[in-house]
């Protein structure tokens, strides 16, 4: 069986010169490279290894053909790409000449009709290399994986002429040929686009998060020490892709980090462009993962027992609070690395991710495998930006009751300037009004004169908050609205009475049941101050209750354990270290945000509980901030910033009504869908989810349009907005 691809061989003009038609193959999906003229060999321009230099930049493309009279070669393997360069067409065998004139065909000896390259592609999954395999001998060669050909209308060496006499869309190779051709070592080449893509969504296991940013550290000294950024980048990348192939960290988190270094380090100076650079980087991932597949897993997993290399002191000054470097450089060294380490009172970026991965795997030893580690990461994350610039962070672990949400809010109770309670009966117990004479020994006036100007309130029970009588739940989240504003005035007693302040900078943490969604109108009208993170209660339930039994009477050591485990991980967090956003980042945390302060946006409700009208929506000022102190809190924590990233969006979702994001999520992938298709792809009555597809419609997340099916009736069909980006909301969980 035959079929399309996106490759093609187009229809070069023979009178362009080799830059247009150099332009042309790179447009058509082909990986170039200039050759000397004269000269078939793939690396007489470029040099060695010229594998991981094939370009389809424009810029790049340019830069080789402009003004020079290089020849163009097409490099098959990474085009994913298999040609057959026949030289006698009498010597074919039949299996492989009853297929040829299927595919595109450039003539390389006008004097010999059939002499030429025939190209097909690959077939999915195959990296066929260069043996002719079972076709036999005589008739030709196969162009396969780290193979070349050279292309019209590159002057022929030897009296020659390249022509495409055949063009068009390049096919799949057929099966029966398939068969008889063996596959090459994926080392020998850059892997294809497809080959690169799909080793990255497959590779998506965290074991060791840490051995990545000890990637990005070797980078960085490699580079402070002035070697060559591209060289230097080739073994770092391909071992990061192999680690990630071994399952120590997610594909696409060692694309991004030691992409946006690698980046970072060619453009800072001038020498490429921000398009040359990626061009470059795309280059050297496809080489990498060509060397990963090949990559013999057991001599990787062995190698990560050995210690990172260093290559200098300076490289080690590197991985230092900025603060600190001054100070270490003029401490004497004599050679020995382990006077500098000394004086180090920071964890280096390494050192705070095994922390990280070490307080992991105590919570799962305690709680399961079946625990939800971002429950964990954003409690981290909480805690890591009290002690960071900008406004605190307020989060809510949601679930049912007994899904170790409490346990792992009062973990952070060990930590500097932290205070766990039960509840918050009253705003008198945030500033207690009592008087002197009638307040006891032991009085401390309120939650907020116990923490002072800057802690952690960790609140094991918000429920509690939220089953108050309406107006005394209003009054003490009205409250602490102005808590998180960092002053707070209450005024007690009568006759003018007296004032009691507050001023100061809390981050919380708490955890709830499922009630906090049917109080979310009374929360979103007052102005919703908390990020949320959902775990889910219907999974691993028989596990988790087994894990229960087997921690009975070990309680008191396992919370101890688990306090212990946050405050050495929190306690690792570098106050001083500058955590900017890249603008990728900005953008994709605003798009979030943007559509969950529209979806979380409170709408009244008549008494028949049809929509009457909607509160004018909320702003995504304050949630954005908040979605990049979270990824910011993450980063310090020492998770990998693709993992940080992933953290802020699923709480960008867990953070707007289930009810609404499913029906957001639904439309995202059936738009135009009816009141009746939703209610049965989402599996919820029919009022309910009629009420709220209305909602969505009065806040303008959704466009609704009239299908008249009848005399004077009509069907409503929905679908998101203009402008709403729902890719902005897709997230992977945590693995």
């Amino acid at each position: 069986m035959t079929s399309a691809t996106r490759l093609q061989i187009p229809a070069v003009d023979i009178d362009a010169n080799n830059l247009g038609a150099a332009m042309d193959y790179a447009a058509a999906g082909f990986y170039v490279l200039p050759v000397r003229d004269g000269t078939k060999d793939a690396g007489s321009v470029v040099g060695k290894r010229w594998q991981d230099k094939s370009s389809r930049d424009p810029q790049q493309i340019a830069a080789w053909f402009a003004g020079s009279d290089h020849g163009i070669a097409l490099h098959v393997g990474r085009s994913g790409a298999v040609v057959f360069d026949v030289d006698h067409s009498d010597k074919l065998p039949a299996v492989l000449a009853e297929h040829l004139d299927a595919a595109p065909y450039q003539s390389t000896r006008p004097e010999t009709p059939a002499r030429g390259h025939y190209v097909f592609a690959q077939p999915p999954g195959r990296t066929i290399g260069n043996s002719v395999g079972r076709l036999g001998g005589g008739w030709g060669e196969v162009r396969g994986l780290n193979g070349v050909i050279i292309a019209a209308n590159t002057r022929h060496p030897d009296g020659g002429e390249y022509r495409w006499l055949r063009v068009g869309v390049v096919r799949v190779l057929p099966g029966e040929l398939a068969e008889l051709l063996d596959d090459a070592t994926p080392a020998s080449d850059a892997a294809s686009d497809a080959a690169v893509a799909a080793f990255i969504a497959e590779h998506t296991t965290v074991s060791r998060p840490e051995l990545l940013l000890g990637r990005v550290a070797q980078f960085s000294a490699k580079v402070a020490a002035g070697t060559s950024r591209h060289h230097s980048m080739v073994p770092i990348v391909t071992g990061a892709l192999e680690e990630a192939r071994t399952g120590f960290y997610p594909a696409a988190d060692a694309v991004a980090e030691l992409g946006a270094a690698f980046r970072a380090a060619v453009t800072g100076d001038g020498s490429r462009s921000d398009a040359q650079a990626r061009a470059e980087w795309a280059n050297l991932i496809a080489w990498g993962v060509g060397q990963a597949n090949a990559a013999n897993l057991t001599q990787v997993r062995a190698g990560v027992a050995e210690p990172m290399p260093r290559d200098d002191t300076e490289g080690l000054l590197q991985l230092v609070a900025p603060r600190l470097r001054d100070a270490m450089r003029a401490a004497p060294i004599d050679g020995n690395l382990a006077q500098v380490v000394e004086l180090k009172s920071r964890r280096t970026s390494v050192e705070q991710a095994a922390a990280l991965a070490e307080t992991r795997n105590t919570f799962r030893r305690w709680l399961g495998d079946g625990y939800d580690l971002d429950a964990l990461h954003f409690t981290l994350a909480v805690a890591a930006v009290e002690r960071l610039a900008g406004d605190p962070l307020w989060g809510l672990l949601v679930s049912g009751s007994g899904n170790a949400k409490t346990e792992t809010a009062q973990a952070v109770s060990k930590l500097d300037r932290t205070l766990a309670v039960s509840t918050i009966t009253s705003v008198g117990a945030l500033l207690s009004g009592t008087s002197r004479k009638e307040r006891d020994a032991d009085s401390t006036g309120g939650l907020l004169c116990v923490i002072g100007e800057r802690g952690v309130l960790a609140i094991k029970d918000v429920t509690s908050i939220l089953s108050m009588g309406r107006e005394l739940r209003a009054e003490v989240l009205a409250a602490l609205r102005e808590v998180y504003d960092g002053y707070w005035t209450r005024t007690v007693g009568t006759d003018g009475g007296r004032t009691l302040s507050w001023r100061g900078r809390i981050a919380v943490i708490g955890a709830v049941t499922t009630a906090w969604d049917t109080a979310h109108s009374v929360v979103a009208a007052m102005g919703d101050r908390f990020v949320l993170l959902r775990m889910d209660s219907t999974q691993g339930r028989i596990a988790a209750g087994l894990r229960a039994i087997d921690n009975t009477g070990s309680e008191s050591a396992m919370r101890d354990e688990l306090a212990t485990a946050v405050a050495d991980v929190v306690g690792g967090v570098d106050s001083d270290g500058a955590i900017e956003l890249t603008g990728a980042e900005r953008d994709r945390l605003m798009a979030a945000a943007d559509i969950v302060c529209l979806g979380r946006t409170a709408v009244e409700f008549d008494y028949r509980s049809n929509p009457e009208y909607a509160h004018a929506p909320e702003m995504p000022t304050r949630f954005a901030k908040q979605l990049a102190q979270v990824l910011r809190g993450a980063v310090a924590v020492g998770m990998c910033r693709g993992e940080a990233l992933r953290l802020a969006i699923r709480c960008a979702r867990d953070s707007m009504p289930p009810l609404r994001l499913a029906i957001v999520d639904y439309l995202a992938e059936h738009p135009m869908s009816s009141t009746a298709e939703v209610r049965k792809g989402i599996k919820l009555p029919r009022n309910t989810v009629d009420r709220q597809l209305q909602a969505l419609h009065m806040l303008g997340l959704l466009s609704c349009h009239e299908e008249e099916i009848g005399v004077e009736r009509y069907r409503w069909r929905y679908l998101l907005a203009d402008g709403v980006d729902p890719s902005a909301l897709v997230f992977q969980k945590c693995q």
